[in-house]
């Protein structure tokens, strides 16, 4: 596995713990086909729109066996929504 693919492993297993003090997204290089290795996410994407600039997230949401304790979701952008 490369470098940022640990990283972003890394980083996902931190959010699904909910060890949020200093979480700040998904590390550069986190791409949204590395997600299925490490989730089951289910079909399909939603579209939200967030912020005063109205900015665009695609989404994605994981199996709740993939984490009984998810209750967000990781963004196509790499953060949390």
């Amino acid at each position: 596995m490369s470098e940022s693919a640990n990283a972003c492993k890394g980083r996902l297993e931190q959010f699904l713990q909910r060890e949020l003090a200093g979480w700040n997204g998904l590390p550069e290089g986190c791409v949204l086909e590395d997600l299925p290795r490490w989730l089951k996410l289910r079909s399909g994407e939603g579209l939200a729109h967030f912020g005063s600039d109205i900015v665009e997230y695609r989404f994605r949401v994981a199996e709740p066996a993939a984490s009984p304790n998810l209750f967000g979701c990781i963004s196509a952008t790499g953060r949390s929504v």
